[in-house]
C-alpha cells in the first residue's frame, strides 16, 4: 500500500505514466521480460509483432469536429 500511495498523483498534478506512449510501455516490457527470462527470448518478435497489430485494430478512430463554431 505504501507503493501505490507514493505512486498516486497529488493534488492537481497528473500521474508520473500520463505521458507514457504505448512504444515506450511495450518495449520497457520486453526488455524485462527478455531479461528476466532467457527462454522467452525466442517468442519476442512474436509477441511485439502480436501487440503491434493489436494496437493497429484497436485503435479508436479520429472524430471529425466541426470547422467553425456558432455564435449565439
Amino acid at each position: 500500500m505504501a507503493a501505490l500511495w507514493l505512486a498516486m498523483p497529488g493534488g492537481g498534478q497528473p500521474a508520473a505514466w500520463a505521458n507514457l506512449s504505448k512504444t515506450t510501455l511495450v518495449g520497457g516490457l520486453a526488455v524485462v521480460l527478455a531479461v528476466a527470462r532467457p527462454g522467452f527470448r525466442p517468442l519476442l518478435p512474436f509477441v511485439l509483432g502480436f501487440l503491434w497489430m493489436l494496437n493497429v485494430v484497436l485503435k479508436p478512430t479520429a472524430k471529425q469536429r466541426p470547422s467553425s463554431r456558432t455564435d449565439r
